[in-house]
């Protein structure tokens, strides 16, 4: 449970920032949301695995 939150928490303070940085270099918001979802998806670095079909 604890892994759970501090997972939403990291995403959510990501997005956060993202939409800081992405508004002040003038990129698209859903360019770097869709950066962030590749980035924490199941094929990325952070490997977040979407089996769990009622989790997810």
């Amino acid at each position: 449970m604890t892994r759970f939150l501090l997972m939403a928490a990291t995403v959510i303070i990501a997005c956060v920032l993202c939409s800081k940085v992405s508004s002040k270099l003038g990129v698209p918001t859903l360019l770097a949301f869709i950066l962030l979802g590749m980035f924490f998806g199941s094929d990325g670095l952070v490997k977040i695995p979407f089996d769990n079909y009622l989790l997810a």
